[in-house]
């Protein structure tokens, strides 16, 4: 896999839903904590730029997600069968 991350394409969709540009994300997760840039956003949003796990918290928490709707929809619904009984 050439990606360096999975969750890139979902924090696009998420932050052009809230009509956000990437540079306003990026001063989303500055107040936060975590100082990038508008660039780096974008090479997380491409998958070339790699996820701590401390950054794919504070983007669910500035995106206003549960952490698990970030991955993929298979995988996201891949954790939440493993998470709650009955879902199959």
């Amino acid at each position: 896999m050439s990606e360096k991350n999975l969750i890139g394409p979902k924090v696009r969709e998420l932050r052009m839903g809230r009509g956000w540009s990437r540079e306003q994300l990026a001063a989303k997760v500055g107040e936060r904590g975590w100082h990038c840039s508008g660039e780096d956003i974008s090479n997380i949003e491409q998958g070339v730029e790699p996820v701590s796990d401390v950054q794919f918290l504070v983007l669910a928490i500035v995106l206003e997600v549960n952490p698990v709707e970030l991955f993929p929809p298979d995988l996201a619904r891949e954790i939440r069968r493993d998470k709650e009984p009955g879902l199959e």
